[in-house]
């Protein structure tokens, strides 16, 4: 069994997830990029401590993670390589490309049937294309958020690249027939978990353990904060990448606003202080700290509109009400001293996804006459 990785949407879920993880019997888990900007290096802490194997070929991998591992079943050699951890990974950066593809290469060669983990969504057709001679094809790909609308199987020459869902529910299943001097056989399928199926005693307990820990933690009052409102709800930081794993699209929206470089405007300007950071970063505002992103992105994000919809799962409902921002909470930021040229109905089509994506097209695909 394996798992290719942005297996958490916040670092509080991590040890509970890898303990089921590994109380199931994962054989291995890739690395997504959720993963390392959510977790860091807690996550490979977390799956040592619940002896789990993490796959992870990047050049700078955390110590505790393998480039691959090799499983031996009836027999049969099989290897399981990850690309993830990074969307360009596979791309640019020469040795880092040189470091994965020995590795990819070593998993191939010392193995029977190689399966890649496939969070960078780095293998299709054009890779097999000018790789698969190099290095050897893989067998199974198991993809993650890219192909997660994939209805179906795709084969590209001998290489399988499954289907994959997300919030747990379907289960990937692959059959392997193997036949000595002929190519190996592949029956893949989503199989749909049934509610109706008993619970595991000790991994239930696990979860409700968890749960009451949370809701204890939610029903806690919130600490006073004098530079923030003492009324915000004493929740826990939510990252956007772990709203990016099911909402993409909304994503790509809030990184083309001015919310989504916040801190980058207060760094620019050396005010990285907690009068501004307490309007400009919602992870300062949660936790009282703030981890200056790489990429710029960071700040105002989504959970500083839509907190009161968090956390929430796949059997969401109401989703319009609680997904609507009341524009108080606006307000709490944009006072009369610090926007004074603040007004509503102006600054909520700078952010609103709907309007967003309307500038988007206009600017960069003219459709005419369109009702859009």
């Amino acid at each position: 069994m394996v798992e290719s990785g942005n297996i958490v949407k916040q670092v509080s879920e991590l040890d509970v997830v890898t303990s089921i993880l590994s109380a199931i019997g994962y054989d291995a888990i890739g690395v997504g990029q959720n993963d390392l900007r959510i977790c860091g290096d807690r996550l490979f802490d977390a799956a040592a401590r619940h002896k789990l194997t993490v796959i992870d070929s990047r050049p700078n991998a955390n110590k505790a993670a393998s480039s691959y591992t090799i499983k031996e079943l009836d027999g049969v050699k099989v290897a399981i390589f990850s690309f993830g951890g990074s969307d360009d990974i596979g791309g640019s950066d020469y040795e880092a490309r040189k470091i994965a593809y020995a590795a990819y290469k070593a998993a191939r060669e010392t193995s029977d049937l190689l399966i890649v983990l496939d969070q960078a969504n780095v293998v299709n057709k054009d890779w097999l294309e000018r790789m698969g001679t190099r290095l050897g094809a893989p067998d199974i790909v198991i993809g993650g958020l890219a192909r997660s609308g994939m209805g179906k199987e795709e084969i590209i020459g001998n290489t399988h690249i499954m289907p994959t869902s997300m919030q747990g529910k379907f289960v990937g299943v692959v059959d392997v027939e193997l036949t000595a001097g002929e190519e190996p056989k592949f029956y893949a399928q989503l199989i749909p978990l049934d509610p109706n199926i008993q619970e595991d005693g000790a991994i239930d307990k696990l979860v409700k353990e968890y749960l009451q820990k949370q809701q204890n933690i939610n029903m806690q009052p919130a600490p006073a904060v004098t530079y923030y409102d003492p009324n915000s709800p004493n929740k826990p930081y939510y990252h956007p990448m772990a709203c990016r794993t099911c909402h993409l699209k909304q994503y790509e929206d809030w990184k083309g606003t001015k919310h989504a470089k916040a801190i980058q405007t207060l760094v620019s300007n050396n005010r990285t202080i907690p009068e501004c950071l307490a309007c400009h970063s919602e992870q300062f505002r949660r936790v009282q700290r703030v981890d200056i992103p790489k990429d710029g992105l960071g700040g105002v994000e989504c959970a500083s509109c839509h907190m009161q919809s968090l956390p929430h799962g796949f059997e969401r409902r109401n989703v319009a009400a609680k997904t609507k921002v009341d524009p108080q909470t606006c307000l709490v930021c944009h006072t009369k001293d610090r926007s004074p040229a603040y007004d509503e109905k102006s600054y909520f089509t700078k952010v609103s996804h709907k309007a967003v994506e309307q500038a988007a097209v206009s600017d960069h695909q003219p459709v005419p006459n369109s009702t859009r």
